[in-house]
């Protein structure tokens, strides 16, 4: 049975806010963005600072925080500086949100990408998240794909190359572990070619972003691996020539 392959874009989503009510709403709108953008969110949900800093504490990372500014005990702005000044977090996207503006120049100093007033709707939230997934790029971007009843999924900025072996086709990565299928290499490309991807050769597709030299036959990897070059894809090796020119 030919492999399944397919592109999905995911994100780490978190809501802490005191107010049950608001975190049930932003919540589903924010599981209706998932169905209409096609992606793949993970959301947590957290009733207070704390609750959420604990986590945090613990090694948990997202790539979106709505966080409330007026909480009980921990509030947003005591979890703001966790993340930026404790942790030095530049990269977590934060979204203040509260009743009222006047803590706008307290935030500055922590950097949020923006600042929600309530109540929040589906407009405001969409934009919000729009902006994000701009921000984070491609390093969210995944290619999955489905073997028998197994469901993999790797991240597409770890990819080294893909190449055939035999009737497989293997997925190498940047840390020297592969994922490995049965399926053809040209269904791959498909998929990843218009995200700095290129096809050298009939058995070899190579992430730009790994290339450390281009030769007049052959293509050197950044781990020193030598990759041939087919007279077939010119066009694509000089694709990756653009970036070393």
């Amino acid at each position: 049975m030919p492999v399944k392959l397919w592109m999905v874009y995911c994100m780490t989503v978190a809501v802490c806010d005191d107010e049950r009510v608001f975190v049930k709403q932003t919540e589903q709108m924010l599981h209706q963005y998932e169905k209409v953008n096609n992606i793949m969110l993970t959301i947590d949900t957290y009733k207070d600072g704390r609750e959420l800093i604990s986590e945090i504490n613990s090694g948990k990372r997202y790539d979106v925080i709505l966080l409330d500014i007026c909480m009980p005990d921990v509030d947003g702005i005591n979890v703001g500086v966790r993340i930026r000044d404790e942790l030095g977090d530049n990269t977590t996207q934060i979204v203040y949100i509260s009743s009222n503006e006047q803590y706008a120049m307290e935030l500055f100093k922590l950097r949020p990408m923006d600042f929600l007033i309530k109540p929040v709707d589906e407009k405001q939230l969409y934009k919000v998240m729009d902006v994000a997934r701009n921000l984070i790029g491609d390093k969210n971007v995944y290619l999955s794909f489905k073997t028998g009843r197994d469901t993999k999924r790797v991240e597409l900025n770890r990819i080294r190359c893909i190449y055939i072996e035999g009737r497989k086709t293997v997925i190498s990565m940047n840390d020297g572990s592969s994922e490995e299928f049965y399926g053809k290499i040209d269904n791959v490309y498909e998929d990843v070619k218009d995200r700095n991807f290129a096809r050298v050769h009939k058995s070899f597709i190579v992430n730009c972003n790994y290339v450390d030299r281009v030769l007049a036959n052959a293509v050197i990897m950044d781990d020193g691996r030598e990759i041939p070059v087919s007279r077939n894809w010119k066009e694509e090796v000089r694709k990756i020539c653009q970036q070393f020119s």
